[in-house]
């Protein structure tokens, strides 16, 4: 996933999916096994399509970023006292009839492997065959939570004439996703995701 995060800046976003442990993000990580039909770990799902192994994610990745996008994102995002408040703006060139949804979701990098809430499945005997993790891991785009309503993203309507949408998020306590910015090292990052509703 990193080296498909340095071939496409700014292009491609990769979010960690934990199971089991602190990290795992339950109610999601029973959504996104369902929906795109994970068996086990490490999978991977490139637009939320059917899961498959790593060895398939650059060329899926590659192939994908080649179409030409319907889409673009910005996010004005503000925080005061760990409260966030954001407005989140969906650019088109036309409008888009189809039925959409919009997830936007929080995730955390450099999250050291020493710390209480790590990863704990192979903190110190390891399982499922694999050795234990060194303390001195880091583990990178973690999702942390889902800030729209919907597990599976909230409707929205991309037919403004205006040429975008704007969805306003507000009042995101940051202390309820078990962050760890009070230990002085986390990294977050906002993440929109637009998909059909119908798939779902």
């Amino acid at each position: 996933m990193n080296d498909n995060l340095t071939a496409n800046p700014d292009r491609f976003i990769g979010i960690a999916i934990h199971n089991k442990g602190p990290m795992e993000v339950s109610a999601y990580n029973t959504w996104q096994r369902a929906t795109a039909k994970i068996a086990g770990f490490p999978k991977g799902s490139v637009d939320r399509a059917d899961a498959a192994g790593r060895e398939s994610w650059t060329s899926t990745i590659t192939r994908n970023l080649s179409n030409v996008t319907k889409l673009g994102f910005a996010i004005d995002a503000k925080e005061e006292n760990e409260i966030l408040t954001l407005d989140v703006y969906i650019g088109y060139n036309g409008v888009i009839v189809e039925n959409t949804k919009l997830t936007v979701v929080l995730t955390e990098y450099d999250v050291p492997q020493s710390t209480p809430n790590a990863q704990s499945v192979y903190q110190t005997s390891g399982s499922n065959n694999l050795s234990p993790l060194p303390k001195n891991c880091q583990h990178s785009h973690v999702l942390r939570g889902i800030i729209t309503t919907a597990i599976s993203g909230d409707s929205i309507q991309l037919n403004s004439q205006v040429g975008y949408t704007k969805v306003s998020l507000t009042a995101v306590d940051l202390n309820s996703y078990g962050i760890l910015e009070n230990q002085g090292f986390t990294l977050l990052l906002l993440c929109t995701l637009i998909h059909l509703q119908r798939i779902y």
